[in-house]
């Protein structure tokens, strides 16, 4: 096959213009015809032999003249494990962390475009991952009971959260407010005492930000600082100053303590609302927030700094990068305030409400982290280069999986799995391969990808016969010569015609587009994209895995294929031979029917050639077949074993490893000295016919001792019969007197009278005597 230079589709008049720019980019339009071959079908190799006459681009079975060396093999996307060790609670070995919550945790992905490739794997949270907890509290004076309130649970709100990890530290600082006008009163007694003519006690000067404690697991300590170097202060408006103080927790990292391994969160806690982006305008810092850690060694935040407050968007994207979510502890009177405020940035926010004095702390607390933990969000480093889709899918309940990157309801210790698609839309120009990560938006450990993408040849150098072929007006790459512009042949010392109108079809008179629009133009040939074909690009027969006829035949009409001698159909994939439908003579065991080639087998029925039965009735597979050579076997120890002409091979399988697939069957078989039950297996695909066979073997009991039981049993039997008749009539006989008996009470006690007998007695009844009125 000639490779030569390709050619825009361009009209005579202007291509003298655009042959110098076309020159410059030809390399970039063309491309190279070793990667065409390899990103287009996962089924074509390419020979880069040099004086290879044959198509280079074509499927294994038909480069059989290139030496193996010469054969850049392609390849389908796949995914290759390269770690996967075992889930791992937390611990410190070596003054490292150990500790392992996604399996597996590297992989290799080869990626070809369009298809996609599936990756599984699991989370299991590990128990005592480290726990940092951040207490940012508002320090103006209407939160001095909430103080007093902390002061007193600080120790045991440590301990309470150390039930949650042994590995946990607590920090604290606070906040109030810039002290600017019209924040705060900025006379100079107003600044030494900002709580004067408000309430009839004093307080130290006001500040917008300091860190007082660093992180720590001595609950003790951090109770004695916070009470020693907290005291509440004072500001104008209604408005605090916390959302810089947070962006300051956030990303003063060092400075603050936060380790790098770790869940970490920020406590918020507060009475009032917060001052947001565009208010520092009144205070005249009109600079955008820098993002910048600012606060000094001492822990304080510039009083004199021209930054403005951040905004909601702001705070949440430093809470993603830095992997911090934060719970508002906050009054019922702003509560709903918060609430809009989490709505906003629902995946990095916990809003619960304070009890009067803060008294419900340690509840509040442990419900943010929580609500926290049981969620897992997985997604993409965005830090890659090739463009690819990724989809995720969620196996939450145990259920199946669903198109979803997260779970919540998450339980310590317990395995989720997930899968992600990776598809590759666009080869890449410029990679070949680089390292990307699956991320989870809390934890930093991380699923590492080493991503190789499918479609640049590699053509071994050390294997190319460049000596052999020369590249008069070309570049020799991969085994053949890309020829410039107005050159081809396979050295590429032939000129070529610029002319496109021998590849132009002429419909009533008017000339088409050169090659219908369905290829290039290539020194007055057409060559087409697949799959079309003809002289003009102007026919599209029906594709076959690939190969348009099947490969078995040409394309002669605009839909129709020409089949080869042997083959049928629409695409000439259906071969008439029945050569694979038969089985020891017999067209599909006669059991189904032969069609291009391929069993269709009746129901009940399957294999290749229908030689498997798969109903529950007894049917006419080939177990029958079988039974007396399997017996042979077993039971005499024959290895010489025919059907037919056809040799059996006998393999004895053990009784700990379960037969699997199809062609199962079982019998069973037993003489005066042993009983047998056979599990038997027949592989008609292979030549000797292969018979796995599994049995287990009993001793036989003879009769002489099997009768005595026997007999024994039948008295028994007997015996227990006889009892139990005689219970039911004693029973019977019990009842029917004891009727009697009742009986006879009844008529002992009722007094019978003949109806016709007259008594002699009569009675008479003189009225009373009447006394006169």
């Amino acid at each position: 096959m000639h490779i030569m230079s390709c050619y825009l589709n361009l009209s005579k008049d202007i291509l003298p213009s655009v042959i110098l720019l076309f020159s410059l980019f030809e390399s970039i339009i063309c491309g190279n015809v070793c990667d065409d071959c390899i990103q287009n079908n996962p089924e074509m190799h390419f020979c880069f032999l040099g004086n290879y006459t044959g198509p280079r681009c074509d499927r294994p079975e038909n480069l059989k003249n290139c030496p193996l060396q010469f054969i850049e093999y392609n390849s389908p996307s796949k995914l290759t494990i390269l770690k996967d060790e075992d889930f791992r609670n937390f611990e410190i070995l070596n003054n490292k962390e150990n500790y392992i919550q996604f399996k597996p945790q590297k992989v290799k992905l080869l990626l070809r475009k369009g298809s996609a490739v599936n990756f599984t794997f699991s989370y299991k949270p590990a128990r005592n991952y480290p726990l940092e907890l951040y207490y940012l509290m508002d320090l103006t004076y209407s939160m001095k009971n909430d103080l007093k309130t902390l002061i007193s649970l600080g120790e045991k709100l440590g301990y309470s959260l150390q039930n949650i990890s042994e590995n946990f530290k607590i920090g604290f600082g606070s906040y109030v407010d810039k002290v600017l006008m019209p924040f705060s009163f900025t006379t100079k007694a107003k600044i030494d005492n900002p709580c004067d003519n408000t309430v009839e006690v004093s307080c130290p000067k006001s500040y917008l930000m300091k860190h007082i404690q660093n992180f720590t697991n001595d609950f003790e300590l951090f109770a004695k600082e916070v009470q020693k170097k907290s005291t509440v202060s004072a500001n104008l408006d209604d408005l605090e100053g916390g959302m810089e103080a947070l962006m300051q927790i956030v990303v003063c990292g060092t400075r603050i303590g936060w380790a790098d391994v770790s869940r970490k969160f920020i406590i918020v806690s507060t009475g009032s609302y917060m001052h947001l982006a565009g208010d520092g305008l009144l205070s005249g810092t009109v600079k955008k927030n820098s993002g910048q850690c600012l606060i000094d060694f001492k822990g304080m935040y510039p009083a004199d700094n021209p930054f403005d407050y951040p905004s909601l968007e702001e705070i949440h994207n430093q809470l993603k990068n830095h992997q911090v979510n934060v719970i508002f502890a906050v009054k019922e009177k702003v509560q709903s305030y918060y609430e809009d405020m989490k709505g906003i940035i629902s995946d990095s926010a916990f809003v619960g409400t304070l009890d009067k004095d803060s008294t419900n702390i340690i509840e509040l607390t442990r419900d943010g982290y929580m609500d926290f933990f049981k969620k897992v969000k997985f997604s993409i480093d965005p830090n890659h280069k090739a463009d690819f889709g990724v989809k995720f899918y969620a196996n939450c309940d145990a259920l199946g999986f669903v198109e979803i990157n997260e779970c919540t309801n998450i339980v310590l210790e317990n395995v989720v799995d997930f899968k992600a698609e990776f598809t590759l839309n666009t080869v890449p120009s410029d990679i070949k391969h680089e390292t990307i990560y699956i991320v989870e938006k809390n934890i930093q450990e991380k699923i590492q990808l080493d991503v190789e993408y499918i479609g640049f040849c590699k053509c071994n150098s050390d294997s190319m016969e460049e000596k052999d072929v020369i590249c008069l007006n070309g570049d020799f790459r991969c085994g053949e010569c890309t020829c410039h512009l107005g050159w081809t042949g396979t050295s590429c010392n032939e000129t070529c015609s610029y002319s496109l109108d021998p590849c132009r079809r002429s419909v009533n008179g008017v000339k088409e587009t050169s090659c219908s629009r369905r290829g290039d133009c290539e020194c007055g040939k057409c060559i087409c994209d697949f799959p079309y074909q003809g002289k003009y690009c102007e026919y599209k027969c029906p594709v076959n895995r690939g190969q348009v006829c099947s490969n078995h035949g040409n394309c002669v009409d605009s839909e129709k294929c020409q089949c080869d001698p042997g083959f049928t159909g629409k695409d000439c994939s259906c071969e008439n031979s029945t050569e694979n439908c038969m089985i020891f003579g017999k067209t599909c065991n006669d059991h189904g029917t032969c069609k291009c080639n391929k069993c269709v087998c009746k129901e009940f029925y399957r294999g290749k050639r229908c030689e498997y039965y798969t109903g529950k009735t007894e049917g006419t597979g080939f177990c029958s077949e079988f039974v007396n050579q399997t017996l042979n076997f077993v039971v005499n120890g024959t290895t010489r074993l025919y059907y037919g002409n056809n040799t059996i091979k006998p393999i004895t399988v053990p009784t700990d490893k379960t037969l699997s697939g199809e062609g199962i069957c079982f019998t069973r078989y037993n003489n005066e000295t042993h009983y047998y039950e056979i599990n038997y297996k027949y592989n008609l695909e292979n030549n000797p016919i292969i018979l796995e066979v599994q049995f287990k073997l009993y001793q036989a009991v003879s009769a002489a001792v099997i009768a005595p039981f026997i007999v024994i049993g039948i008295l028994l039997a007997g015996l227990f019969m006889a009892l139990m008749w005689k219970c039911l009539v004693s029973r019977k006989d019990r009842l029917e007197y004891e009727k009697f008996e009742k009986e006879l009470n009844e008529q002992r006690m009722s007094r019978i009278e003949n109806p016709l007998y007259t008594s002699p007695i009569t009675s008479y009844r003189v009225p009373p005597k009447h006394k006169p009125e």
